[in-house]
């Protein structure tokens, strides 16, 4: 008798492991999108950084402002004087942003493939910089430079569901140039998205 009920135990729990596999499967499914869509936000919702656009002077305002940002907050993998450096990825963040938490691992995944590169990664908070915020409209977000330190890449990291994986819309624009011929490609301005991102607060300036 006791056999009988152990053999029954057995096939019970054989039949409620791959169960209770899927019920998990599908509950963290469905948490991971009720998470996303309800955190899906525009990159630019007060199209800040698409009216800098039709400014000639913007990449040249841009980059005036980052030797100073990067001095004052960032953190560097490499001798930013080094011949051999082929350009800088700035990681820009406000912190109190759960969307930089889900970044991270994308950020990491970067600056991996960047280093391989003989590329810079540092990284900026602009909560306190209120004349970097008028060229970012929101986080977590990225800046990239080529070693002539001309714009090769501003927006976010990703896009929708995109902003929960290790790579995304950033890499699909600078790995290209940095691995082809850059002449012939142009700086990406992302100012169109909507994914998991927070805004941020707009200078004093250009508050509405």
């Amino acid at each position: 008798m006791g056999s009988t009920n152990s053999k029954s135990e057995r096939r019970i729990i054989r039949w409620l492991l791959p169960l209770a596999a899927v019920v998990w499967f599908c509950i963290a499914f469905w948490a991971i999108n009720w998470v996303g869509e309800s955190k899906f936000k525009d990159f630019d919702p007060e199209l800040r950084l698409s009216s800098e656009m039709m400014s000639l002077s913007m990449e040249a305002e841009l980059l005036s402002l980052l030797p100073a940002s990067v001095e004052q907050n960032g953190e560097e993998n490499i001798d930013s004087d080094a011949e051999n450096v082929n350009g800088t990825i700035y990681h820009i963040t406000q912190g109190s942003c759960f969307c930089e938490t889900l970044s991270e691992s994308h950020k990491n995944t970067l600056n991996e493939w960047a280093s391989s590169e003989q590329i810079s990664y540092q990284n900026i908070d602009v909560s306190s910089m209120s004349t970097l915020r008028r060229f970012v409209p929101s986080t977590p977000a990225v800046i990239v430079l080529n070693k002539n330190r001309e714009l090769v890449y501003l927006g976010p990291y990703s896009t929708g569901m995109g902003c929960f994986q290790s790579s995304g819309m950033v890499d699909d624009r600078i790995k290209p140039y940095f691995q082809n011929s850059a002449d012939t490609l142009r700086a990406t301005i992302q100012s169109e998205a909507k994914g998991c991102y927070c805004a941020t607060t707009a200078p004093l300036g250009l508050q509405t």
